[in-house]
């Protein structure tokens, strides 16, 4: 008989778990406590266990895509022959799917004298690594020892390189048979700040309802937003946690890596540095715009929420292609940061909101393609794109939008925004335009706010400036 490989859902370690929930509520109840952590990080997707492993965790990573946690819980002191046991099991299925797991998790009451070297210095070297990103010789010295600690157990380098990349240890972990639900409040607590406010008996149903319905679905998958439903049921709304996607930007290592669990887009390659160094076109779209439509696509099929809060930095073009992709007609409402606070895109203007008023010129022959320049406080920024569509011999209208105005707030941002579109659509009305090639010089906030409302103007070609009259496109988008 064929020996079944170990992600098989029929294999020994599979089925394992039949045997022990009999006995056990360890494996169960820790599962429980490890819930509000994962409902923390905005990827999350789904949940199943007594599967493969005891309980396994899915996550979106814009980046990566579809990524698995897979989590085996030992509630006694694990000996060697144990230890590498599990970590070889989870080695082979890491194997055979290199790129499906982005973890694999160990939890245990302790283990054996002679592995807490191992334990104690992956945590030591790891927790501290990507800090010295720009002092090589301290990681590879330090990454060195840590394999030299790994090999002296009778392990390999590869066994280290697996250790490392791919394999968590949570150890000392309290018997979730009997403190469970006192750890689950708190972890809500620390995570949701809405929980805080809740009374005992509120808690307490939450915890109740949230085990029965883990309770109910033994190699099942659990979403999402039945979890939450599951813990929030009952609590009225004002009281009930505000879901929001917190999308974080990239733009340098080591440089406002955003807050743990929000979704992180590595743009790091596209934001050229202080020489502005841009990619080709291609990255811009493969690297940005398929990123983030993957993701829109995500949130709609996961029934996530709508609202997105941008977090970190990025070029102008980005923050346009943010808006356009999570637009106004999608449903979605995008707050971006800004010095004085969050601009959310759905604050419209109010009986008191200022005007906001618009310098323009319109010159070139019709085609079927327009050049749109705007410009806020920037007013030699319109100069440079008519010498740099000069150099590129673009005869079609070019149509420039120049305000000496600051922006006040979001509610006047949305009012400039429908200005310059309605400028822009009278444009293309006309001249029966099918593309636009746009150039934009001011704050980040008005670019995001005008890609979030730029449906229905047909294909956008955006650019970057480089450098005087030198500009490079970027992503293109369809509206």
């Amino acid at each position: 008989m064929q020996k079944r490989q170990p992600s098989s859902l029929l294999s020994p370690q599979a089925r394992g778990g039949d045997i022990a929930e009999q006995g056990f509520q360890y494996q169960f109840n820790s599962t429980i406590t490890q819930i509000p952590n994962w409902l923390a990080q905005d990827g999350f997707t789904e949940m199943i266990r007594e599967a493969l492993g005891d309980v396994e965790a899915k996550f979106f990573v814009p980046d990566a895509g579809i990524r698995h946690e897979f989590v085996e819980y030992k509630n006694y002191r694990l000996k060697p022959n144990e230890f590498w046991q599990e970590i070889e099991n989870f080695r082979e299925i890491d194997q055979q799917d290199p790129d499906s797991h982005q973890q694999f998790v160990l939890v245990c009451q302790s283990v054996a004298d002679e592995l807490k070297p191992i334990t104690n210095s992956l945590k030591r070297v790891r927790d501290p690594y990507s800090f010295y990103d720009a002092v090589k010789q301290i990681q590879d010295i330090s990454y060195s020892d840590f394999v030299e600690v790994v090999k002296s157990r009778g392990q390999s380098k590869k066994m280290a390189d697996f250790l490392f990349l791919k394999v968590r240890f949570k150890l000392g972990i309290v018997d979730g048979e009997t403190h469970a639900r006192g750890i689950f409040i708190e972890e809500m607590k620390r995570y949701f700040p809405e929980f805080r406010t809740l009374s005992g008996k509120s808690t307490d149903a939450a915890y109740s309802q949230l085990t029965e319905l883990v309770k109910s679905r033994t190699n099942q998958s659990i979403y999402r937003h039945e979890l939450e439903n599951a813990i929030w049921q009952g609590i009225t709304e004002k009281d009930c946690a505000k879901f929001t996607i917190r999308m974080h930007t990239a733009f340098e290592k080591n440089i406002d890596k955003g807050p743990d669990g929000c979704l992180q887009f590595d743009w790091k390659s596209i934001f050229g540095g202080t020489n502005r160094n841009y990619p080709p076109t291609d990255e811009w779209n493969r690297k940005v715009t398929d990123k983030l439509c993957a993701t829109k696509e995500w949130l709609i099929a996961t029934k996530r929420t709508r609202r997105i809060h941008l977090i970190g930095h990025r070029r102008l073009s980005a923050s346009i292609a943010i808006g356009a992709t999570f637009s106004a007609v999608s449903g979605f409402t995008i707050g971006i940061q800004t010095k004085d606070g969050i601009w959310w895109t759905n604050s419209h203007a109010k009986e008191n909101t200022a005007d906001y008023h618009w310098e323009q010129s319109i010159d070139g022959e019709s085609n079927d393609e327009i050049a749109v320049g705007i410009s806020i406080l920037k007013d030699t920024a319109n100069a440079d794109v008519e010498r740099y569509l000069e150099t590129k011999h673009f005869n079609g209208k070019r149509l420039y939008l120049y305000s000496n105005a600051a922006l006040q707030s979001d509610e006047q941002t949305n009012v400039a925004v429908q200005k310059a579109k309605s400028i822009i659509q009278e444009l293309i009305s006309r001249t029966q335009a099918k593309k636009i090639h746009l150039f934009f010089a001011g704050p980040a906030q008005f670019a995001l706010f005008l890609g979030h409302r730029l449906n229905t103007l047909g294909e956008i070609q955006c650019y970057e400036w480089v450098s005087t009259d030198r500009y490079i496109p970027t992503v293109l988008i369809s509206t």
